[in-house]
């Protein structure tokens, strides 16, 4: 077992300054994010937020590659008005 220096940093060590691996740490396996490196590709963004490869799917912007934020607006922006209309 890793000896603890009194706090929980040990833990988050090998995440320090790497945000895709954090991403994929998180979200990796769920939210329809079941291959190498989704975690990191679907990340968070937009109103409402949109996370995971099976909500970017839902929204027709899944193979759209590196998305900017007025795309996913967009889109969520439709998706509300297909909801309040029907």
């Amino acid at each position: 077992m890793k000896e603890r220096d009194g706090g929980a940093s040990w833990l988050a060590q090998p995440y320090a300054n790497n945000p895709q691996k954090v991403a994929n740490k998180v979200y990796g396996g769920w939210l329809g994010n079941v291959g190498p490196n989704q975690g990191w590709a679907y990340p968070g963004r937009g109103l409402p937020p949109i996370t995971g490869r099976e909500n970017y799917e839902d929204r027709g912007i899944a193979d759209q590659g590196n998305i900017d934020e007025r795309a996913v607006f967009s889109s969520a922006h439709r998706m509300e008005m297909v909801n309040l209309l029907s």
